[in-house]
């Protein structure tokens, strides 16, 4: 199966390629990273819808998942290190060997140029978006936030293949805003072992979630816990999955290695990456037009919902201000938090149409 070897380190991403759509020279190629426990297996159901939107599809799995380099003892003592700074920079370090991946993937499958449309209506050909599910972006936006940190070869060589980032469905932590009061999560729940905590964490996060009041931005109109009857269809994905089928998409050793660290960080590591996406010109402007789209789910938990309308807050008043960075859209999609897996066909479809 596929490894990229990413640096002199000998650091490897194992990934699994959908590769070219039958009979198109010129594609668009879709890189998906996942998210907690869960790895690129559970993006598989999206595979035999990608063809038919012109898409080659290229699931990795993160570093400590299988396939992939495990975090060596200096990455997870930058992690775990109380000096902030420290974690910014363990985390800079991982978010740019995602932008290593994507430059050694671009190059050895030789993936067509990005070519911009300046015609109304006509759409962008060739070149590579990068979606990031979940706390994926963990480790992804870091590298949307210091591509500045990049050789100059490299950032000249990704501009010219770079044409969108996707968040999707994001958990607060990632995009640095605080928790609102006594919110609960499965994996903080201090007075359970991490072992105990993942079947918790599985159902919670994949329930379908009915909140009241979508419209009005607000907390009071989100609901923090599913309805305790749910109709057989809105039964949580983790309930419908097989015991087979989670094996082969799921990895939870992992939660025990650098996921640890990372969901524990000094919130205000995130809180810069997020500026530095969102706010800041400079690294805006590094690789030319590469646009942010981020994704919430209408039945998913509540803290993405509400991560996604702090952030669209955040652009507006950017914007109202007369900042210029980087174009950041966000838009809401039909689903909970595992929209890919029980309507594949149907999210493959939006994503085409946002990559």
């Amino acid at each position: 199966m596929p490894v990229a070897t990413i640096n002199e380190k000998g650091t490897q991403f194992f990934y699994e390629d959908s590769g070219i759509p039958a009979g198109s020279s010129v594609y668009t190629t879709v890189v998906i990273l996942h998210g907690t426990s869960y790895h690129l297996g559970t993006f598989r159901r999206l595979i035999p819808y990608a063809a038919q939107h012109n898409l080659r599809l290229v699931l990795v799995n993160r570093r400590d998942y299988p396939g992939s380099s495990p975090t060596s003892p200096d990455e997870l003592g930058k992690l775990a290190s109380p000096d902030k700074d420290v974690q910014a920079e363990g985390m800079k370090d991982m978010g740019l060997e995602i932008a290593a991946f994507l430059e050694w993937y671009i190059k050895n499958q030789d993936v067509p140029r990005l070519s911009r449309s300046r015609v109304e209506g006509e759409h962008d050909s060739g070149g590579v978006s990068l979606l990031a599910w979940s706390s994926g972006n963990a480790t992804s936006l870091p590298m949307l936030a210091h591509v500045d940190k990049l050789s100059e070869e490299s950032k000249t060589f990704l501009a010219g293949y770079l044409r969108t980032f996707v968040i999707y469905d994001a958990p607060l932590y990632v995009l640095g805003i605080p928790d609102p009061p006594n919110l609960y999560h499965p994996l903080k729940d201090q007075s359970r072992p991490m072992e105990d905590r993942i079947p918790i964490f599985n159902t919670w996060v994949s329930s379908y979630y009915s909140h009241p009041s979508l419209s009005s931005r607000s907390l009071s109109g989100l609901s923090q816990y599913p309805p305790p009857n749910p109709l057989p269809s809105k039964i949580p994905t983790a309930a419908r999955i097989s015991p087979t089928e989670m094996s082969e998409i799921t990895y939870p050793q992992a939660v025990l290695r650098a996921e640890s660290f990372v969901r524990y960080l000094n919130p205000q590591v995130y809180h810069e990456n997020m500026r530095r996406c969102v706010c800041d010109e400079e690294v805006g402007s590094v690789l030319g037009e590469w646009k942010v789209v981020q994704i919430w789910c209408k039945e998913s938990i509540l803290e993405t919902a509400w991560g996604a309308f702090e952030v669209e807050r955040m652009v507006e008043e950017y914007k109202k201000s007369g900042g210029k960075g980087r174009e950041y859209e966000v838009r809401e999609m039909d689903g909970n938090h595992f929209a890919h897996w029980d309507q594949p066909e149907e999210t493959m479809r939006f994503f085409a149409s946002v990559v």
